[in-house]
């Protein structure tokens, strides 16, 4: 991909909610996503959006999250390439992240064993708030710590 060039908007995924529309596929109101840019006002063709449908107890911004690419990552990762089934065991790095905590409940829903891995002692306990086994903090704890915690939890 070219670099962005001098003045011009800068690329970026964007969820946007459409002012007018001449595309039978958009009305007034409705949001989509698609390659906006940093921009507040755009003309995009109809055929480079995608209409959204929230939940009715979702969120508009949930389309940036679990709904839009750190979802798709996160599920077709784990389970089209991963291929996690129940008893399965999952380490996942950067788990509190975006894409590593929707990672770490998809395979505990699949009935795996799941180890997060995070930067922080509130990362940690997030991690196990959230329905991981275990979690381990690697910028505190000893490899020696962290060896005999996973064998633990895998059962050795």
């Amino acid at each position: 991909m070219p670099p962005v060039a001098i003045g011009a908007v800068m690329r970026g995924s964007a969820i946007c909610r459409v002012i007018a529309s001449k595309s039978s596929s958009y009305t007034a109101g409705d949001f989509v996503t698609g390659g906006a840019g940093w921009a507040e006002v755009g003309i995009l063709p109809a055929k480079e959006l995608i209409k959204l449908d929230i939940p009715s107890n979702g969120r508009v911004t949930d389309a940036l999250g679990v709904l839009g690419g750190t979802g798709l990552t996160a599920y077709f990762g784990l389970l089209d390439v991963g291929k996690v089934k129940a008893g399965d065991f999952v380490v996942v790095s950067g788990a509190a992240g975006a894409t590593g905590s929707v990672v770490c409940q998809i395979a505990k829903l699949k009935g795996a064993k799941v180890l997060g891995i995070a930067g922080s002692d509130d990362k940690v306990e997030w991690l196990k708030e959230l329905g991981c086994d275990d979690a381990l903090n690697y910028k505190s704890m000893s490899t020696s710590t962290n060896s005999s915690r996973v064998w633990k939890l895998i059962g050795i």
